[in-house]
């Protein structure tokens, strides 16, 4: 798989410039799949010597943050997603049941439940907040979390007791950083402090956050990037075709023909142009690319320390490093020399982190009690067509079938952009309880469970983006049907 030199993070949707948290994953168990196990439970965690430490049992494993760490134990046709946290011994301390969570920030994690919103939990598990109507919500940062309010598409923050502090109004948003947070606002980029004033009006067309007192800005005339203050002033003015934030004192900055150099606060060059992209300064090493896009690492000097040879690296962490010899990733020492070879294992996972939850959940509310209303007429023969009858701006009855004595409902929530099945079906389930006193059947198979109220019988299943119902007067009347032939 092809990465880029700057692969440090897992990217916010929203972010022009990826941020890596202040808060670093914890390096010494690293997960990695096994190449002899079922891709269901291949992932474990091995120390920087390729040593197992927790063996192999997961889907999908995580690094390490505040001594837990997010794993998948999901299925491939159901329950695709089941993330819980463990401890280094690799004993769940929050159970798998969660479709999406981010990593522990201060004691706080986001996780959001099948068809639930999102909810802040502590180390033990225990909710602390839910959060309506947000589709949205990153770890916290500085006390804060950036969020994504369903209804506007707006975004805007909260603090870790749940309250909003600073209201949905932004188009884009970043994490805070020294204490400023990079919104985007009628097209243009600024910055707001965490009362939610505007220190530094929108005026770039793309900016950074901020770290070590600088952050990377455009310039609107020429275009050129250059680095301001806090106060919005620039400090090294704009001359750069591309940069990059401060780390350790030395930044990157890229000219004309994709040269590139390492300067340090003032601007200065430490290093000089160089024919080849170099990566930002990290633990004394430099990482770079040459024309034939082989790696290798130079000081801060710009004196080769390990030659190009590999197809990919990542920064240093200490003392170690990632790198790809083809398709395979193995760890590297400071000499270049492999500490676990490529071929070892299936996969080795480089650092990055959950920044972000989204919730499957959707409010159906006005589409479900039009469906409702209308579902006697709906049922009629005469009424079963191929035509969409779009009931709402977002969800639609798709199609209806007749099998038997059964109607098949196909429910379209394709413009809804989410995943928003099982909200809808747990919804209509909710719905049916409160007005027509439903309840779950004896009769309910493992594949599938019946509903029942006094004169019909559903069966609800959720695809990608669509709900099928099953409707028929007895519960007898599904064996007659596709849903008969399957798991009767």
């Amino acid at each position: 798989m092809k990465k880029s030199l700057t692969a440090l993070a897992l990217l916010l949707n929203s972010l022009c410039f990826s941020q890596v948290s202040s808060v670093t994953d914890d390096i010494s168990l690293i997960p990695a799949a096994d190449k002899e196990i079922s891709p269901l439970e291949h992932w474990g965690y091995i120390n920087q010597k390729g040593a197992w430490v927790i063996p192999p049992q997961f889907k999908d494993a995580y690094y390490f943050r505040e001594e837990l760490a997010p794993v998948d134990s999901g299925g491939v046709y159901r329950d695709l997603y089941k993330f819980g946290f463990i401890d280094k011994t690799g004993k769940y301390v929050i159970p798998p049941k969660y479709i999406s969570v981010t990593h522990f920030s201060n004691g706080l994690a986001f996780v959001v439940p099948k068809g639930g919103s999102p909810t802040c939990i502590d180390k033990q598990g225990n909710p602390q907040f839910s959060l309506k109507k947000i589709r949205k919500v990153s770890i916290f940062v500085e006390d804060m979390a950036v969020f994504l309010a369903a209804d506007s598409e707006k975004w805007g923050y909260l603090n870790s007791s749940g309250k909003v502090t600073i209201p949905a109004q932004f188009e884009e948003a970043d994490l805070f950083s020294e204490g400023l947070a990079l919104v985007k606002k009628n097209g243009k980029w600024g910055y707001i402090n965490k009362k939610g004033v505007m220190v530094i009006k929108p005026q770039f067309e793309r900016a950074s956050y901020f770290q070590e007192g600088m952050a990377v800005a455009q310039d609107t005339n020429g275009g050129l990037y250059g680095y301001i203050d806090h106060t919005g002033k620039y400090v090294i003015k704009p001359q750069f075709k591309k940069a990059r934030v401060f780390n350790e004192g030395l930044a990157v900055v890229f000219f004309d023909n994709n040269q590139s150099c390492l300067i340090d606060v003032t601007g200065k060059r430490v290093i000089e142009k160089q024919p080849y992209e170099i990566d930002n300064f990290s633990s004394n090493m430099v990482g770079f690319m040459t024309k034939d896009s082989l790696y290798g690492y130079i000081n801060k000097k710009g004196e080769e320390v390990i030659k190009p040879q590999f197809q990919w690296i990542s920064y240093f962490l200490g003392d170690i490093a990632f790198a790809d010899i083809g398709e395979d990733t193995g760890i590297i020492d400071k000499k270049g020399q492999f500490i676990v070879t490529p071929t070892t294992y299936e996969h080795i996972k480089i650092p990055g982190e959950f920044y972000m939850v989204a919730t499957d959940d959707y409010d159906a509310t006005k589409f479900l009690d039009k469906f409702f209303n209308d579902l006697k007429s709906m049922a009629s023969p005469k009424r079963v067509t191929d035509k969409p009858q779009e009931l709402t701006s977002t969800l639609s009855v798709e199609k209806v079938e007749r099998e038997k004595n059964a109607n098949v409902y196909h429910i379209n929530f394709k413009k809804t952009g989410l995943l928003t099945g099982t909200s809808i079906v747990n919804q209509m389930k909710e719905l049916l309880k409160r007005k027509f006193k439903a309840k779950e059947s004896k009769d309910s198979k493992a594949n599938y469970e019946i509903f029942s109220t006094q004169n019909l019988h559903f069966v609800f299943f959720a695809d990608f983006f669509n709900v099928i119902v099953w409707v028929a007067p007895s519960k007898e009347d599904f064996k007659a049907t596709t849903i008969g032939w399957w798991y009767y």
